[in-house]
């Protein structure tokens, strides 16, 4: 489990891109089909509107439910806060191998000790005086 203000740490096109905190974790009622359409149209607009409308550049509503229906559903929901941009997108060539991982495949998450937030941060760039902010939840 990954306490509340963890640092989570985003990758996008082969490089480490942003920053953000944990805020919490959810499993999604109505992820697969079932033989109650209205149970999986309402948890859809659950999430619409409790966490997908208020976003800064949120989908339209139609993309929201077609991305929903053409995945059948969404499992789980991590929630992040306060991301930014990494000062330093490190290629994946650099910190995948520092940390033994083989390059990722499609949409997944790992959990990482303090020592690899560290080589994280350090890798993107932060300062070494912010490393107490990110990593406090950790300890």
């Amino acid at each position: 489990m990954v306490p509340p203000g963890a640092p989570v740490f985003i990758h996008s096109d082969r490089h480490l891109r942003l920053i953000g905190r944990f805020r919490e974790a959810q499993y999604v009622a109505g992820h697969k089909q079932t033989v109650d359409p209205e149970e999986r149209e309402a948890e859809r607009e659950r999430i619409w509107t409790a966490y997908r409308a208020a976003t800064l550049h949120p989908p339209a509503k139609r993309e929201f439910d077609d991305f929903w229906e053409a995945q059948e559903g969404v499992r789980a929901l991590f929630l992040m806060e306060c991301i930014v941009p990494a000062p330093h997108a490190p290629p994946f060539s650099v910190y995948g191998r520092a940390l033994e991982w083989g390059f990722p495949r499609g949409v997944g998450h790992r959990y990482l000790s303090l020592s690899q937030c560290a080589l994280l941060l350090r890798a993107c760039g932060f300062p070494e005086d912010t490393f107490a902010a990110y990593l406090s939840p950790l300890l």
